[in-house]
């Protein structure tokens, strides 16, 4: 692992990020003892505080009081209780700090962790898991909203804008279309990538129990614009889920889990495995308190604590972020480069420049935490009566020893066992890198916020693709999950200031749910520097809602108390537009501009800035569009508004005058979540934004017919979302199912069968300015490629890539990728993905014996008919001029020359298959022809029918149901005169 070098001591600075940070002071202020690494924090003043809270609310407490409940569900004395041992709430500075000593470090994790868990402890005795718990009944309250971070998905919501770069494909955005990025020049990672001359495509894999899962890279050639073929893939351990492209060179993330692996061990299960001595039980060195008698005496004053212990093995963590690094040199046989096993989630990654950082999330679990109260001690704990005294006395006991418990437990943790670590495998070694190993151990490469509360770890993994030898960077901060946006110049995590717990028991406007805006200068290759931070007030939907022009930082944002479920009366919510810009010391980025309070009682929905403008998409019942002016970035301004029904969730720019969106209809008592919508808005009058034209999207044959609720990833996925503007062309996946049954008899028995099926597919759609919104092809589909009726087994188009200038576009999904023409829309080219993805499972069904009829004399005339062998020679009707022979799955075709057929096949060499009574014939290119056989009862003949579920109208309206006749060579030739006249005139009639 490279450390940064240049680490330097100045003025109580130290270099993190590439800057001179201030070091942080701890939780405990400057003047505390700073613990040894990897020490114990004495919790014995803890632990007498808690007494002496205990013994005062007892004391405090008496039947006879009004208001005994408050409105988090804790009588006034449990609350009480519970808010006198919290910490200090007040804010201070959303700037990072470094820590010059892995002591400050511990110090502030241990006491996150111990403030997360004395408000978990305290609330989810009553309240668990969203619901509540009454006496023996537990109630779901669906209001419950988990505000952990800025968003509740990493990066799940749309972007756009390509990134031109040239390769041997041609220019990206002239000649190919390439991911849909949000920021001009800064790729996105995806599952699918292209260079203009191959098309890398991940799926994610499948393995039964025992096999170890494994997903692959696949690549694909494009031979020529309009084909494509399969070229080879390269196993990725785990679920890969995104990857990055630089030059030869690839980047693929992955999700690995090491309990997944049943016949052997993963190498790291050696590594991460754990001797435990964890605290199984607690009690004092005093007599033991009679629990059967539920006795509690509040007022003895603390015994010493006596631990004892359970031995054995424990995993630090099962959970990877596996980084694969590939050398596609040889594209037809990929290379592993690297391997890196990350502690923790993975979030997202950019690419700039050939450099890519990865941004990941991880925190490790604290073996023998406990993290409910037991009440088995206190047998009659649940039949007192809610407000009784003795109830009250039991809770608050059991609080204290469970706080004392787990504070003994955290205590002994050691720093490390708090931390994620990198994993580096060679071979079939393993070199783990621990976060706290730069330079002297001193963490240096650890910052935090000075009133942050976050015990996770946000890392930054800067690796530089271009670089002749390989290296990487990390930097890490104390943090919340955070929301990532970049430009070409600046890389911005937007994390909430406090988790949701850390509002609990506040009723009071003074703590608003805040978020902030760590800004680090990208703009050198393989260099991450740390720049400053800001805060605004609310919290943000998605990367969108984040931006940096000339400087300055925008975001809007949404206020209120809407996710504080315990309250009666939350603040409504409120959406704002603000503006930062750095301070004149260059320390902090301060808000310098806004325009607030829009849009009463509504959230964002989406947004999007572009330039000096910002446009934003409130919703409650309506789908108002704001239009913003941020071209005095001091003095922003609402500009337009316009109200229409449904909801936009992700805005595309087209051209300086226009915006293309796709979201879910609706009308004016709200949303119709089953229908996706595209809209075009004018806005080249800034002030009066108008709904120029608006489209529903249906992807079921014959309107809805039972199909119910499409769907598609365009709308909260913006990669999904491919638009080529020099057509006006905008390619959208879209997919829906429907219940089916069916009754099949076969071999005796009545099936029933019954299930969903499955549509898929890409629509495309004329979106040019000034004209109306229209389907320009909507028969580009997947849904044969469907492996089984479980809508686990759902391979969707998701992605789509135009190519040749526009001429042509290709669809992607799990197991097919198809190309087509876009003017004739003829399919110019397909291939199938080898895929190890689940087996495929028969539909549910049930049967029924049913009782045998002898066949008639009918039956049987035809059952002589039955299984027919194709295989042979075989001529074409009496004109005799093709003649065709089928042999093992290959059909030759060769023309009569001079009166006589030759041995060489002519043209080429094509497949079929027989499958029953019907023949598919691949004419050309895929072209598939398939028909209906009719066997004449010797074998010798076989008549060709238009099949009824696969042949046009068209050509059943021009030559009828009947096709052609083929005969056997020799029966041609020698035999044909043995057909009676009727027959011969019939052939004759039908050959004509």
């Amino acid at each position: 692992m490279e450390i940064r070098e240049g680490v330097f001591f100045w003025m109580d600075k130290i270099e993190v990020f590439g800057k001179a940070l201030n070091k942080p002071k701890g939780l405990s202020g400057s003047s505390a003892p700073i613990p040894e690494p990897f020490g114990g924090i004495p919790s014995g003043v803890f632990a007498v505080f808690a007494v002496v809270i205990l013994t005062l609310a007892l004391a405090s407490y008496t039947p006879e009081d009004d208001n005994n409940f408050t409105q988090n569900g804790l009588t006034s004395s449990q609350s009480s209780y519970l808010e006198n041992i919290l910490s200090d709430r007040s804010r201070s500075s959303p700037t990072l700090s470094s820590y010059d000593t892995c002591g400050f470090l511990e110090m502030d994790l241990k006491e996150h962790l111990k403030e997360e868990m004395r408000v978990t402890l305290g609330t989810d005795s009553y309240y668990y898991r969203g619901g509540w718990i009454e006496d023996d009944i537990m109630f779901v309250d669906d209001a419950v909203m988990e505000m952990d971070g800025a968003t509740s998905a990493a990066d799940s919501a749309p972007s756009s804008g390509g990134s031109p770069k040239n390769s041997p494909g041609g220019e990206q955005g002239v000649d190919f279309s390439g991911t849909n990025n949000q920021e001009q020049g800064v790729d996105e990672a995806d599952f699918v990538k292209t260079d203009g001359s191959y098309i890398y495509m991940l799926n994610r894999g499948y393995s039964d129990y025992g096999i170890y899962p494994s997903g692959k890279l696949h690549i694909l050639d494009i031979p020529e614009v309009g084909n494509i073929s399969y070229l080879s893939n390269i196993s990725i351990e785990g679920r890969p889920t995104e990857m990055l492209l630089v030059d030869d060179k690839a980047v693929v993330y992955s999700s690995v889990q090491i309990y997944s692996y049943y016949e052997e061990k993963h190498p790291l299960d050696k590594v991460v495995k754990k001797e435990r001595k964890a605290p199984i039980s607690i009690g004092s060195s005093g007599e033991s308190v009679d629990s059967s008698e539920e006795s509690v005496d509040s007022s003895e004053e603390s015994e010493d604590i006596i631990m004892d212990y359970d031995y054995g093995y424990y995993y630090r963590t099962t959970s990877f972020t596996k980084l694969t690094v590939l050398d596609l040199t040889n594209r037809s046989s990929p290379q592993i480069s690297k391997e890196l096993y990350i502690e923790g989630s993975y979030q997202t990654a950019r690419e700039s420049e050939g450099t890519v950082r990865m941004v990941s999330y991880g925190w490790m679990e604290i073996d023998g935490l406990k993290t409910w109260l037991d009440f088995s001690d206190y047998r009659t704990y649940w039949d007192l009566d809610w407000d009784s005294p003795k109830r009250e006395q039991i809770w608050m006991e059991v609080m204290n020893e469970t706080i004392e418990y787990n504070d003994k437990v955290i205590d002994q943790t050691p720093l490390d066992d708090l931390l994620p670590r990198i994993h580096e495998k060679s071979g079939e070694e393993i070199l783990t890198h621990k976060y706290t190993e730069s330079e002297e151990g001193n963490c240096q490469n650890f910052a935090a916020a000075s009133d942050g509360t976050g015990q996770g770890i946000t890392s930054i993994m800067t690796l530089n693709l271009l670089e002749e030898n390989f290296s990487f960077n990390a930097d890490h901060i104390l943090s919340n999950w955070a929301t990532v946006y970049a430009s070409g110049s600046v890389m911005i995590m937007a994390e909430a200031s406090q988790s949701s717990w850390w509002f609990w028991g506040d009723e009071v406007s003074d703590f608003q749910e805040m978020t902030n805006l760590h800004v680090f200068d990208i703009s050198n290759p393989g260099q991450t520097d740390y720049i400053a931070s800001g805060r605004i007030n609310g919290t943000i939907q998605d990367q969108f809602s984040l931006s940096e022009h000339n400087g300055n930082i925008r975001v809007c944002s949404t206020t209120g108390q809407w996710g504080r479920w315990w309250m009666d009366d939350p603040e409504p919510m409120l959406s704002h537009v603000f503006v930062l810009g750095l301070n004149a010391d260059e320390t902090e980025y301060e808000i310098i501009g806004k325009v607030g309070d829009i849009a009463p009682d509504e959230s964002i929905w989406s947004a999007r800035f572009i330039g000096d403008k910002a446009y934003i998409v409130t919703f409650r019942n309506i789908d108002p569009l704001w239009t913003i002016d941020l071209s005095e970035p001091t003095n922003p301004r609402i500009i337009g508004e316009l109200k229409i029904p449904g909801v936009s969730t992700y805005i595309h720019p087209v051209g300086d005058t226009h915006l293309l969106t796709i979201g879910i209809a609706g009308d004016d008592e709200g949303l119709d979540w089953g229908v996706t919508q595209i809209s075009f808005f004018d806005v080249s009058n800034f002030s009066n934004p108008i709904l120029e034209s608006s489209l529903k999207l249906n992807p079921a044959p014959n309107g809805d017919n039972g199909w119910s609720y499409s769907h598609s990833e365009a709308t909260y996925e913006h990669k999904a979302f491919q638009y080529w503007e020099n057509d006006g062309l905008l390619a959208i996946p879209m997919s829906t199912n429907r219940w089916y049954q069916d009754t099949i008899e076969e071999d005796g028995k009545m099936y029933h069968y019954y299930g969903y099926e499955y549509i898929s597919k890409l629509m495309l759609i004329n979106a040019t300015p000034n004209k109306p919104l229209e389907i320009y092809n909507e028969n580009i589909d997947h849904s044969s490629f469907y492996g089984s009726r479980y809508s686990w087994d759902s391979p969707d188009i998701k992605r789509s890539i135009f190519m040749g200038g526009g001429d042509y576009i290709y669809a992607i999904s799990e197991k097919a990728i198809t190309a087509h023409n876009l003017v004739t829309m003829e399919k110019t080219g397909f291939t199938e993905l080898p895929s190890n993805n689940k087996p495929i499972y028969e539909p549910y069904y049930y049967y029924e014996e049913v009782e045998e009829e002898p066949p008639t004399e009918e039956e049987e005339s035809r059952a002589s008919c039955e299984n027919q062998l194709i295989e042979g020679r075989w001529v074409l009707s009496e004109l005799g001029n093709t003649l065709y022979q089928f042999e093992d799955g290959l059909r030759y075709t060769f023309y009569m020359v001079n009166g006589t057929f030759g041995d060489v096949p002519l043209p080429s060499t094509n497949p079929y298959e027989v499958d029953g009574e019907n023949i598919t014939i691949d004419l050309h290119h895929d072209n598939l022809a398939m028909y209906r056989m009719n066997f004449s009862c010797d074998g010798q003949m076989v008549q060709l029918y238009y099949n009824d579920n696969y042949s046009s109208d068209l050509m059943k309206s021009l030559y009828g149901e009947y096709h052609s006749t083929l005969y056997r060579e020799t029966y041609f030739f020698e035999t044909l005169e043995e057909l009676d006249d009727e027959d011969e005139a019939s052939t004759e009639e039908e050959s004509s």
